[in-house]
């Protein structure tokens, strides 16, 4: 039986995992999608009924597994990204919403307005200040360097140690963390921040780090922390999350 780890991901990322799941599966084959969230969890379901599958789910402390078989014939022209909703209410089979593509389209919109800035009455963007304090976006860093900013490299190596020993101090982590170019060297023995970056590991941020760059630098064999990825999975990462922040 082959698995979906959708935990820990936001819409549209869960549904998006699970169609390419479905895309590549043969008939009369099994699936399940390990989750965790009460939205992902609907909204997959969802998903999953209108395409005709039926699922049986399972829950395991906090987390709940979908599985089922993959049918001979699926529904077409059901949009995945359609089933993403706003709150669990909308997510919930049998209330009247997020169970058709056109409540999810709108749920959809919903959300991407409540993750945009507003736009005051002079037309400059400002900040959403009651969305951002109530619902904070997950997000992911991205470092490809060992220096932040631009300017003396003194100054910038200075300001990456640390924006990254911060981290682990702050209320509201990253869930992802990806190391591409240069910025591989900061998970290798040595490295300033590296205790910082095991910290983090160590409370569940995903540490990732581009593999055909450790082999450029030659430095794979010094890894300290973080597990090696490819393109697809870091191009992937960045199309999916919410918030994508370079220091």
């Amino acid at each position: 039986m082959a698995t979906i780890d959708v935990r820990g991901l936001a819409c549209p990322a869960p549904l998006i995992k699970t169609k390419q799941a479905l895309d590549k599966a043969e008939a009369g084959s099994t699936l399940q999608i390990v989750g965790n969230g009460e939205i992902p969890f609907g909204n997959l379901k969802n998903y999953l009924k209108e395409l005709g599958i039926a699922y049986k789910e399972t829950r395991v402390d906090e987390e709940w597994i979908l599985a089922f078989t993959v049918p001979e014939k699926k529904k077409e022209g059901v949009v995945a990204e359609n089933f993403c909703s706003v709150n669990p209410e909308a997510a919930e089979p049998g209330n009247g919403t997020g169970n058709t593509a056109e409540n999810g389209t709108k749920n959809a919109a919903a959300a991407k307005a409540q993750a945009m800035p507003e736009t005051r009455n002079n037309g400059m963007p400002g900040i959403n200040i009651t969305a951002h304090l109530n619902t904070p976006l997950p997000y992911m860093v991205v470092i490809k360097s060992l220096h932040m900013g631009q300017g003396e490299e003194a100054l910038g190596t200075l300001l990456m140690k640390s924006y990254v020993n911060v981290l682990p101090e702050l209320d509201y982590l990253p869930q992802v963390i990806c190391l591409y170019n240069e910025g591989v060297k900061l998970a290798i023995e040595g490295s300033p921040v590296l205790e910082s970056l095991q910290k983090l590991e160590s409370k569940g941020v995903k540490i990732i780090v581009c593999g055909t760059c450790t082999e450029y630098y030659k430095v794979s064999g010094q890894l300290k922390v973080g597990s090696i990825s490819n393109m697809y999975h870091i191009a992937s990462l960045l199309s999916t999350m919410p918030k994508v922040v370079h220091p």
